[in-house]
């Protein structure tokens, strides 16, 4: 229970500072267009980029990015409470990271894509 506590913390707390500093902004609205992250999104999803949707395009992307980090801060405290040795929850830590994280960026942002997709139909 403490775990999906810390899950939904972390995610409104991540997607708050996104959207404080990044949504509400016009100036770093427009700094995103040229984001890698934007880029990766429409190139997965097949989508353009016009002034219409950047918001929104934005705001999913907000979404999908405090579950990807807030996901990965849970398993990383799971993985720390079962692993007493600090110098193997570091390394192993590590790992699951560099394992775990470029699939759960590429099914979130695919996810977001069809989503989006849907809802243009």
């Amino acid at each position: 229970m403490a775990y999906i506590l810390f899950f939904i913390i972390g995610f409104i707390i991540v997607y708050l500072f996104y959207s404080i500093f990044v949504i509400r902004k016009s100036n770093a609205l427009k700094k995103m267009r040229n984001s890698k992250e934007l880029k990766l999104l429409c190139r997965l999803n097949k989508i353009k980029v016009t002034d219409d949707n950047l918001k929104e395009l934005v705001k999913n992307l907000a979404i999908g990015n405090a579950f990807i980090i807030s996901f990965m801060a849970t398993l990383i405290i799971i993985l720390e409470r079962y692993i007493s040795n600090f110098y193997l929850w570091i390394i192993l830590s590590a790992i699951m990271g560099l394992i775990l994280l470029i699939p759960l960026i590429l099914g979130t942002y695919k996810l977001i894509g069809k989503l989006i997709m849907k809802e243009k139909r």
